[in-house]
């Protein structure tokens, strides 16, 4: 079965920085960009953006990175 995570390009970055979607299927670990980006600081451990008030579109955010998968 193939399991898959949200990761930050560069998650010490204090810009915004690429999402990507890793998937690891019998050993090997796949990348792909989703063409979506964020600043670290708003990224959860999740791996979804956190519920702030700074960063008021996290709700669809949130969204567009679920129908990703």
């Amino acid at each position: 079965m193939a399991k898959y995570n949200f990761n930050l390009r560069e998650p010490n970055s204090s810009d915004p920085t690429a999402i990507h979607l890793i998937i690891r299927y019998h050993n090997q670990r796949l990348v792909f960009p989703t063409g979506e980006s964020v600043n670290p600081k708003y990224w959860s451990p999740d791996q979804r953006i956190k519920e702030t008030r700074q960063f008021p579109e996290y709700p669809e955010f949130n969204v567009r990175l679920a129908n990703i998968l």
